[in-house]
């Protein structure tokens, strides 16, 4: 029984005993996060800042009540629960990193057949304004909408960027669906999930795009000068399926806007990678420190270091109300 559960887990699968059914999300969206122990204080930090955007803008529903959260310890999966919030557990920290991303796509595609429109938003990727009122302005028929980076190499060799797998929204189509279980029906084992993604969409398994991608906005291929941040948002067809690259001045990936900006609306810290659990380079709880010590304000509040003292609200928004009542200046020196 072991083995047989050591297997489901590497294909995806869920405990099924701590798993929550995406339908119980009654927003058509939902935002999809995923953490562990050693990733506590950024997950705080990426709701707390969504709560915050989304009280400033008012345009849409609670994030909060949007949220599916994948854990990958029993610490994340107990404290999700406690607070009432939709997901499920994958006890895989420990498992190569493939492994991780490959669950992370799974829950995904979980939701999209339940006719959601998912967005999967890394922990490290944060909210400065609510991108929902951004994202709703994309036309429908766009199946994909995600950050621009530059990993897969050939992909954005080719055609200038990449779709980020940290913070991309897989709108529920018949495209998108078929996209998903194309990736699942060729990879059994665990895999890098922006590389088999994007390779899917624009290389046809690697091999050169045909000549029928075309640019809809410009009918150019986007600007090859990856980190250019006056570049707009530019949507690619691929044989009727329709791949938007957000902005890099809008949603920044690799800090073309220095310090805090009007403009940003999704900051996502470029910290290094590693297995989900590896103290560093991975981009666990020793980023809070960093982005703490180099001055990154407008993506770190201090206050999340002092959720303890709100863990009495079970309440996921009473939660939030909390630590955004707490004094904002806390003189704790940063631990190294």
């Amino acid at each position: 029984l072991q083995k047989l559960r050591q297997l489901q887990q590497q294909q995806g699968q869920p405990d099924e005993e701590d798993r929550s059914n995406c339908a119980d999300i009654s927003s058509k969206d939902v935002i999809l996060l995923m953490a562990d122990k050693k990733h506590h204080v950024m997950l705080l930090n990426a709701l707390h800042f969504m709560h915050k955007a989304a009280v400033e803008s008012k345009d849409f529903s609670n994030p909060l009540e949007a949220v599916y959260l994948v854990c990958l310890d029993s610490f994340c999966n107990q404290w999700r629960r406690k607070h009432g919030i939709v997901g499920e557990l994958h006890a895989v920290q420990n498992s190569p990193i493939g492994v991780v991303w490959r669950t992370r796509l799974k829950a995904a595609q979980r939701c999209l057949r339940a006719g959601k429109d998912v967005l999967v938003n890394d922990i490290d990727a944060v909210w400065v304004k609510d991108p929902r009122v951004y994202l709703d302005s994309i036309p429908a028929d766009v199946d994909v909408i995600a950050q621009r980076g530059t990993h897969p190499a050939p992909v954005a060799q080719q055609i200038g960027a990449t779709l980020v797998c940290g913070f991309i929204l897989f709108r529920s189509t018949n495209h998108t669906l078929a996209l998903i279980d194309d990736v699942f029906r060729t990879h059994s084992g665990g895999f890098d999930d922006q590389t088999v993604i994007n390779n899917f969409i624009f290389r046809q398994g690697g091999r050169p795009l045909p000549a029928d991608i075309h640019d809809t906005f410009f009918n150019t291929k986007i600007n090859r000068v990856q980190r250019d941040c006056s570049q707009p948002t530019v949507t690619l067809a691929r044989r009727g399926f329709k791949a938007a690259f957000l902005s890099y001045s809008l949603f920044d990936r690799h800090f073309c806007n220095k310090g805090p900006s009007k403009e940003v609306i999704v900051r996502h810290y470029q910290c290094g990678r590693g297995p989900i659990g590896q103290a560093f380079p991975a981009c666990d709880d020793s980023v809070a420190w960093r982005l703490l010590v180099q001055g990154y304000f407008d993506i770190f509040d201090q206050r999340v270091l002092k959720a303890a003292e709100c863990e009495k609200h079970h309440s996921l928004t009473n939660l939030m109300n909390c630590i955004a009542a707490l004094p904002a200046s806390i003189n704790d020196a940063p631990a190294k």
